[in-house]
C-alpha cells in the first residue's frame, strides 16, 4: 500500500475518531452541568497527559528503535514494550494512590475530585493498551487494522454512552470517563486478535527493551512533558485560577477545531514510521521534501476549515450547544491561529524524532513551555480566558524558530 494511502486511511480514522469525541463533548455539554463538563475535560487531559508520557517513552522508541532491528526480533521488542509499560504503570499508579489517599484524608481535595482522581488511574489502564496496539499497527503499516479497532472503540463509546444516558444522566460525565477505558480495552483485545499479538513475554526481555527505550528516550519524556504542559497549559491554569467553568466554556470552542488536532495526529502516526526507514536508507533529502508538502496542505485545510467554521457559528452553537456557550467566537478563532502555528513547527518536530534528535526537541521545549505558563498565568490575570490562549501562541511561535534551527543543525551534520 502507498503512502498516500496509509495517510488517506488514517485520515478517515481520525475523522471518525474526532466526530466521536465531538459528539461526546456535545452530548455532555447538553446533559451536564457546566462544571461537571469541566471536570470531565480536567480528567480527560491527564489521562491524555499519561498517554503522553507513554508516547515519549515507549511508543515513539517502538517506532524508531524497531526498523533497526532484525527482522526476526521486532515483534519480540515490541511486545516486550508492551508488557513493559505496564511495569513503570504499577508503582507510577500506587505512589498515585497514597497521594490522593493522603490529601483525601486532610481535605486537601474535594470528594469529587477523590472519586475523579481514581476513575481516572484505571481506566488509563485499558487506554495505554488501545494506545499501543494503534502504534504497533502503524508500525507495521497496517492502517486498515487501525481503523477496524477504532471503529470497535467508537461503537463500544456510543453503546455505552446510550445506556448512560438512559440510567445514569445526572452522573453522564462520569459514565464517559469510564467508557474512555472500557471502549479502549475492547478495542485493545480487537487488536490482539487482529494482529495475532502475543503478551506472554519473559520478564528480563521486558526489563532489557525498557532500558533500551530508557537510554534514546530520557530526553523525548523531558521533551513531551513540557510540550504537555505546554498545550494543556490553558486547562490547568483555567482551573486553579478561574474553576471548572470557565474550561468548559474554552473547551466548547475547542471543540469544533477537534478534526485539526487529530489530522495532525493521521500525518504523525504514518509520517514517522515511513520517515525512521527512509533515515535508515539515507533519504534525508525525501524526508524533508515530504515534510515540506505535508505542512502545506495542512495548513490550507485548516485556513478553510476555520473560515467554515466561523461563517456557520452562529447556527453551530445554536444547534449543537446551549445558550450558555453563545459569545466563544474569539475562542473559536484564537484556537484557529493556534493550530496554524502548531502546523508550523509539528514536521520539524517529526523530522527530528525520525532522526532521533530527542535532546534538541527537549531543549528547545523548555523556553516555549515556561513561555506558554508565564505569559499565560499574566495574560489570564490581565485579559480573562483568552489570554491563556495568546499565550500558547506566543509559546508556539518561539518553538517554531528553536526547531528550525535545530533541524538546520540536522541536516547539516548528516549531510558530511
Amino acid at each position: 500500500m502507498t503512502t498516500r494511502k496509509h495517510v488517506a486511511i488514517s485520515f478517515v480514522d481520525q475523522a471518525i475518531l474526532s466526530a466521536a469525541n465531538f459528539l461526546v463533548g456535545i452530548v455532555l455539554i447538553k446533559y451536564v452541568a457546566k462544571t461537571d463538563y469541566g471536570m470531565y475535560v480536567l480528567a480527560y487531559t491527564i489521562i491524555l497527559f499519561i498517554v503522553g508520557l507513554q508516547n515519549a517513552l515507549i511508543t515513539t522508541q517502538m517506532t524508531v528503535l524497531a526498523p533497526f532491528k532484525a527482522k526476526d526480533e521486532q515483534d519480540a521488542f515490541c511486545y516486550s514494550l508492551c508488557v513493559g509499560q505496564y511495569f513503570l504503570y504499577a508503582p507510577a499508579a500506587g505512589i498515585a494512590v497514597i497521594i490522593i489517599l493522603a490529601l483525601h484524608r486532610v481535605d486537601a481535595i474535594s470528594s469529587e475530585q477523590y472519586q475523579l482522581a481514581g476513575i481516572i488511574l484505571i481506566v488509563t489502564v485499558g487506554v495505554l493498551f488501545r494506545e499501543f496496539c494503534r502504534s504497533l499497527f502503524f508500525l507495521k503499516s497496517q492502517s486498515r487494522n487501525v481503523l477496524i479497532i477504532d471503529i470497535v472503540f467508537v461503537a463500544t463509546t456510543f453503546v455505552g454512552l446510550l445506556l448512560g444516558w438512559l440510567s445514569y444522566r445526572e452522573q453522564l460525565h462520569i459514565v464517559a470517563i469510564y467508557l474512555f477505558g472500557l471502549a479502549s480495552l475492547v478495542s485493545g483485545l480487537a487488536a490482539m486478535a487482529l494482529g495475532g499479538m502475543s503478551l506472554k513475554v519473559d520478564m528480563q526481555q521486558s526489563l532489557a527493551s525498557l532500558k533500551e527505550a530508557f537510554a534514546n528516550g530520557r530526553w523525548a519524556l523531558g521533551g513531551i512533558v513540557l510540550s504537555l504542559l505546554q498545550g494543556q497549559s490553558y486547562i490547568y491554569l483555567l482551573t486553579a485560577m478561574s474553576g471548572p467553568t470557565r474550561v468548559a466554556e474554552v473547551n466548547a470552542a475547542r471543540l469544533f477545531l477537534a478534526p485539526l488536532s487529530l489530522l495532525h495526529i493521521s500525518f504523525a502516526r504514518v509520517l514517522l514510521p515511513k520517515w525512521s526507514f527512509m533515515r535508515q536508507n539515507g533519504e534525508t533529502a525525501r524526508i524533508v521534501h515530504m515534510a515540506k508538502q505535508a505542512q502545506f496542505l495542512l495548513i490550507v485545510i485548516i485556513v478553510v476549515f476555520i473560515a467554515a467554521i466561523l461563517l456557520a457559528k452562529d447556527q453551530l452553537v445554536g444547534t449543537l450547544f446551549t445558550k450558555d456557550y453563545n459569545n466563544i467566537d474569539i475562542f473559536i478563532l484564537l484556537w484557529g491561529v493556534l493550530s496554524v502555528v502548531q502546523t508550523l513547527r509539528s514536521s520539524d518536530s517529526w523530522i527530528l524524532q525520525a532522526f532521533h534528535q530527542f535532546k534538541e526537541l527537549t531543549l528547545a521545549n523548555i523556553l516555549s513551555a515556561v513561555a506558554a505558563l508565564a505569559i499565560g498565568a499574566l495574560l489570564l490575570k490581565i485579559y480573562g480566558p483568552e489570554g491563556t490562549i495568546v499565550g500558547m501562541i506566543v509559546a508556539e511561535a518561539i518553538l517554531v524558530f528553536s526547531l528550525a534551527k535545530a533541524i538546520k543543525n540536522v541536516l547539516r551534520e548528516s549531510s558530511h
